[in-house]
């Protein structure tokens, strides 16, 4: 499968000395691609220098097989963008930027996504609240069936049930053929919508991993609540952290195989026992922190 985006030892440093440094980035057509990080790691810098908002020092970036830089106009032709904070002109309603965008990229029946997003069209877009202003920019990011989307925080200001219907929007844009590069620092978000993900902190990409590999790294946590007093040196293991204890309730961090602290409760007249999946969140900081 053909790569729709490819960043090959791109840095774009900045005066203060933050930017982003030798980045390495694949991303195949078709997959929706999750970018993930901490404010100020350097999502924001990677997207601007993808859509050529600004040039690196060194390295090249290639979108849809195109020079980012060399061939942007023809990029931008087949590409949609959502910025984190999108920011139009004012006094226009949300029917004359689609009348706009239907001049320069052509006719294109975008009344389901206005009626699935619950977008008032005659309102202007300084009247809008935070949540509208993102409903308009997502519907003119997709505007033109585009060959790819660049999207940083795209459900940003949005209640849950709008974010679903948005999940569910880009499932089918990438059934369709579509290939989705999205930066969020919303883990439960990119758990729900993405193929793989990709790590950058402090400038360095530190990880990247399909989905499906990091919940193999299993990481569960054990309540234990007995009748009588717990011996933390019962669950010394190598896999086994306490993560709270008191005389009689104790909580484990276990990561990998469960049998030993299961073997381990055995001894204990037991109240209670819980054992959940941590989330996404809790193995990204445990595996990267």
């Amino acid at each position: 499968m053909s790569a729709a985006i490819s960043l090959k030892n791109v840095t774009k440093l900045f005066s203060n000395k933050r930017g982003i440094d030798g980045v390495n980035l694949e991303i195949k057509s078709g997959e929706i691609f999750g970018f993930l990080g901490p404010n100020g790691a350097g999502k924001t810098t990677t997207i601007r220098c993808l859509m050529d908002f600004i040039r690196p020092n060194s390295g090249s970036i290639k979108l849809l097989g195109k020079d980012a830089h060399i061939d942007s106009v023809e990029i931008k032709a087949k590409t949609g963008f959502l910025s984190s904070d999108p920011t139009l002109y004012g006094k226009w309603t949300g029917k004359q930027y689609l009348d706009f965008f239907a001049q320069v990229r052509g006719k294109n029946n975008v009344d389901d996504l206005v009626k699935r997003l619950g977008l008032d069209l005659n309102i202007q877009f300084q009247h809008l609240s935070s949540g509208n202003k993102q409903k308009l920019a997502l519907i003119l990011a997709l505007y033109g069936k585009p060959e790819l989307i660049i999207m940083d925080e795209p459900t940003k200001a949005l209640d849950p049930l709008l974010q679903q219907e948005i999940y569910a929007i880009l499932h089918e844009y990438k059934a369709g053929g579509g290939t989705v590069f999205v930066s969020s620092h919303n883990l439960p978000e990119v758990e729900k919508i993405c193929d793989r993900v990709a790590v950058i902190r402090e400038g360095k990409i530190v990880a990247e991993e399909t989905m499906q590999s990091i919940r193999e790294m299993a990481i569960h946590l054990v309540t234990i609540s007995s009748a009588v007093v717990i011996n933390k040196k019962d669950f010394d293991f190598p896999n086994v952290e306490v993560a709270h204890s008191s005389d009689k309730h104790t909580l484990l961090k276990v990561k990998g195989d469960l049998n030993p602290v299961m073997k381990a409760v055995t001894k204990y007249k037991l109240k209670d026992l819980e054992v959940t999946h941590a989330n996404l969140e809790d193995i990204f900081l445990e595996y990267y922190k």
